[in-house]
């Protein structure tokens, strides 16, 4: 009896300690959650649990991130974004890959030795080296299911992107499995236009409500109806009629161009190889989505000599963006700012050339990171900028979360310039710096509308360095702000009773307080910006209705001036 419970207590002991590793990796103890996955391989080498845990740690040297053709920077004349996936203290590329390789060796047949294939394929794709990028595609495919939907779709849609569509075809006509055949029937269409089969991509496309409807034929009634399943046939139904917008644009042009689009990237002045450079046609008032720019671009990566080069272009509106990993901008911001001027008309015939430059970043000097401020006045500094003739600062407020947690951080630049590399800011003028609006589901953060000058808040700051041309070339923050941010903090002190109002959401309080503060003195400038924010923007979200609570765009343009004329 004592034997048969000590097995049954030892058969317990993986299940125990990857609940303790799963709880140490939720608290963000990344250290401790790979230490317990490590003992479970290492006591547990030939159980299921042995090789998850072995993946899994793997996964949080990997920044516990998948691999998407959007992740990364993206820098266009439209609008620029990043979207770099997640990341920790332990996140090493190198020693995720190490660990992915050695848990196909120990379990090379494995469920998870299969999906260690798939973030291998995953990591070489985000590094561009589309042979290997392949190969571990290629391999988790092989190996079948679970994970040879998931790798089949991600090697068709890379095929595609390096101008390959009849190898993604077959990839897709290979595959035999029901899961992913809606988005692997959207990629045959794609591949059969780019082969210039048109007809029959007409077709593939058409087919995909039908397929989505055979796969839930079974469902009943009332789970057909569900809200997320409608969704989820309206995202496709929407994706089928994108792509037959864009076949008829290949019926109605189908011949090549012979306009040519060429440059090259450097990086401080050097070649800067390795960079993704998008061609996409340009919309005045474009409402697609970062995600459909990028899907419906051409694509070419900078040679050794930083070069790129566009060919057989038709005439057309166009703009040429970039793509990069954040660990090849890291100290770097791209000359012209994250609004680069890469729109133009191409004529038939035409050559047009658009040259990038990377330059290191701006040092910052003080304060320290997280220093509370003391006293009415705020001293900033950097290190002098090679060719900056003056600079701008931009601050912004870190929004939490009602648990305290950072959630969010939002910048303002300050119209003010600085012909040294110090600055001075009186606290009573630092509501100046809005630091831009967040909304929930349910409303507009209260905090956002506040800005920047609540006591004892954590305030981010940068500097952007401008030539004699008042040209950006540099700045501390990076392209799209991806530099981890400089702060320091604002000393504590009261807070004003609207302003408490204002935070507990009481709208209609805060605002009869606000206008009291006015009635007092009628050039406060901090009521009059809240005031006007509320007044414009209303307390809801914009796109959950017409006309928001609060909203009176009279109210808000009788703030605006009597703001302007305070400040003028």
């Amino acid at each position: 009896m004592l034997l048969i419970f000590g097995l049954v207590a030892y058969a317990a002991v993986p299940d125990i300690l990857v609940a303790r590793a799963k709880d140490y990796q939720e608290d963000g103890n990344y250290i401790q959650a790979v230490k317990y996955f490590d003992t479970v391989t290492n006591m547990f080498p030939r159980t299921d649990q042995g090789e998850k845990a072995a993946y899994d740690a793997a996964t949080i040297y990997n920044g516990q991130q998948y691999y998407s053709s959007h992740h990364g920077i993206f820098i266009f004349p439209q609008m620029s974004w990043a979207s770099a996936g997640g990341s920790n203290e332990l996140t090493n590329t190198s020693e995720a890959v190490a660990r992915y390789k050695r848990l196909i060796e120990d379990y090379p047949e494995g469920t998870w030795s299969g999906w260690a294939r798939v973030r291998l394929a995953e990591i070489y794709r985000g590094k561009d080296d589309i042979e290997k990028a392949e190969k571990w595609y290629r391999e988790a495919i092989k190996l079948g299911k679970p994970h040879a939907g998931s790798a089949t779709m991600d090697l068709a849609e890379m095929l595609l992107e390096n101008n390959r569509p009849e190898d993604a075809l077959k990839v897709i006509n290979d595959y035999k499995w029901r899961s992913y055949n809606i988005n692997l029937q959207l990629l045959k269409g794609d591949a059969l236009r780019d082969l210039g089969k048109l007809d029959q991509a007409e077709a593939a496309y058409k087919q995909v409500i039908e397929i989505w409807q055979q796969n839930h034929a079974d469902l009943p009634e009332d789970a057909r109806n569900d809200k997320e399943l409608q969704e989820s046939m309206q995202y496709f139904e929407d994706e089928v009629q994108q792509r037959l917008a864009k076949l008829q644009e290949y019926r109605v042009n189908p011949s090549e161009g012979t306009g040519v689009i060429s440059g090259q990237v450097l990086k401080m002045n050097e070649a800067f190889p390795g960079v993704r450079v998008y061609l996409a046609k340009y919309q005045e008032r474009d409402s697609s989505s970062s995600t459909q720019i990028i899907r419906n671009a051409k694509k070419v990566i900078t040679d050794e000599e930083g070069y790129y080069r566009f060919e057989n272009i038709k005439p057309g509106h166009y703009q040429v963006g970039l793509g990069l990993n954040p660990n090849q901008v890291s100290d770097l911001e791209l000359k012209g700012g994250s609004r680069i001027d890469s729109q133009f008309q191409l004529e038939d015939g035409e050559q047009v050339k658009n040259n990038f430059q990377f330059n290191e970043t701006v040092k910052l000097l003080s304060p320290e990171n997280g220093v509370v401020e003391k006293g009415n006045t705020i001293k900033l500094s950097w290190e002098p900028y090679p060719g900056a003739v003056y600079y701008k600062l931009q601050l912004g407020s870190v929004l939490k979360d009602e648990e305290d947690n950072s959630s969010g951080i939002y910048y303002t630049p300050s119209n003010q310039k600085f012909e040294t590399n110090t600055a001075e800011i009186n606290l009573d003028e630092i509501w100046q710096f809005n630091g831009g609006l967040r909304y929930s589901d349910e409303s507009i953060d209260p905090q956002s509308l506040l800005g920047i000058g609540i006591p004892g808040q954590e305030v981010v700051w940068g500097v952007g360095a401008y030539n004699k041309n008042d040209v950006l070339i540099s700045s501390s923050y990076g392209p799209v702000s991806t530099h981890p941010p400089r702060t320091f903090k604002l000393p504590e002190g009261p807070m004003g009773e609207a302003d408490k109002l204002l935070l507990q959401k009481k709208w209609d309080q805060a605002i009869a307080e606000y206008e009291k503060t006015l009635q007092e003195d009628p050039d406060n400038l901090h009521a009059l910006r809240v005031l006007y924010k509320i007044y414009y923007h209303g307390t809801e979200p914009h796109w959950k209705t017409d006309k928001s609570q609060y909203q009176d765009l009279d109210k808000a343009e009788a703030y605006k001036k009597r703001i302007e004329g305070l400040t003028k």
